[in-house]
């Protein structure tokens, strides 16, 4: 199941990315839970901190002209990894604990956007001149 959530996390990082950005922060986070004590969570914890920054932002650029925009009215309170620790049981259940976390941030994620398609910007000439190309008679 973390997989699906990684490769999502994987995806969005990339998506948001410009350049070879997304190529090192995807590098960093290996790195950083390559060296914890518990591979899974610490990526969970990471995908967790990733929606959270996410779901904050104003407006997400996705291809010109499509941004994912945050909803008027909506706020999040930020999360620390302290925070995530601090809630975590000490039992065995910490891997179920982390999954509804970060199920929770990509749901508020997803309740708080809505995707916004931009038309380019033409002149009334420009317009004019495409109608009239398009329509070899001349018949308007």
């Amino acid at each position: 199941m973390y997989q699906k959530v990684l490769l999502l996390s994987l995806f969005l990082t990339l998506t948001l990315a410009k350049d070879d950005l997304g190529f090192r922060y995807i590098s960093k986070v290996y790195e950083d839970c390559q060296n914890s004590e518990g591979f899974a969570q610490c990526l969970k914890k990471k995908a967790i901190m990733f929606f959270d920054r996410a779901a904050r932002m104003e407006t997400i650029p996705l291809i010109d002209g499509v941004d994912v925009v945050r909803s008027k009215g909506v706020t999040l309170q930020p999360i620390t990894e302290n925070e995530i620790e601090a809630v975590l049981p000490r039992s065995l259940n910490k891997d179920e604990t982390l999954n509804e976390m970060l199920w929770d941030r990509i749901a508020a994620f997803a309740n708080s956007r809505t995707v916004q398609l931009s038309l380019p910007k033409v002149s009334g000439d420009e317009l004019n001149k495409g109608v009239e190309e398009g329509n070899p008679d001349n018949t308007f």
